[in-house]
């Protein structure tokens, strides 16, 4: 299916979209376009890393980078603004962009944050709802996007939602994702 697709990765932190992205990127044999590898390109300094100007940047960049055989876009894609870009970009590319919304139990991510931040010993129930509220406040919800190709992996469970389906190209990204056994939480 490769040359007609563009995969948009959407989620939290630590919800799996890099994985995830990765696996899809092989398994479709598409380029892979990630925005942590744009922003260590551009030499943002940490506290740069998610100012307005800048995500506006990386954004643009990631777009900028997609050609007419499609892509998996390894970004959080929090705001619509950023997906409605992507979706315009796929319409003038001829592409089925589909989203793959990432999700992970509350208590994965804040256990897959502390371990990329080296952060040892167990979090705690106020670690776990102080970053839910803090990057849930980020979010554009997906509702929004209506008509768009959409599908929900829950990298705790390995579960696949269909929200929207109606292309070819999405059923097999569908099928390529209840494929994957990724990740899972602490005991994962």
């Amino acid at each position: 299916m490769p040359g007609d697709l563009l995969v948009l990765m959407s989620g939290q932190q630590a919800t799996g979209k890099t994985t995830t992205a990765r696996a899809l990127a092989r398994q479709l044999d598409l380029p892979l376009h990630a925005s942590h590898d744009l922003r260590a390109a551009l030499g943002f300094a940490s506290g740069d890393l998610y100012r307005p100007e800048m995500r506006d940047e990386v954004y643009k960049r990631l777009l900028h980078g997609v050609t007419e055989s499609g892509a998996v876009l390894d970004a959080s894609f929090l705001r619509s603004a950023y997906r409605a870009a992507a979706y315009r970009l796929a319409e003038r590319s001829r592409l089925v962009a589909v989203v793959v919304e990432c999700q992970a139990k509350v208590s994965d991510i804040a256990f897959r944050t502390r371990r990329r931040l080296g952060v040892p010993g167990p979090e705690n129930q106020g670690d776990r709802m102080l970053y839910y509220r803090l990057r849930s406040a980020e979010t554009d919800p997906l509702r929004q996007d209506g008509a768009i190709e959409h599908l929900r992996f829950d990298t705790s469970a390995n579960t696949v939602t269909v929200i929207r389906s109606t292309s070819p190209a999405t059923r097999c990204v569908e099928r390529v994702l209840r494929s994957l056994t990724l990740l899972g939480g602490p005991g994962g």
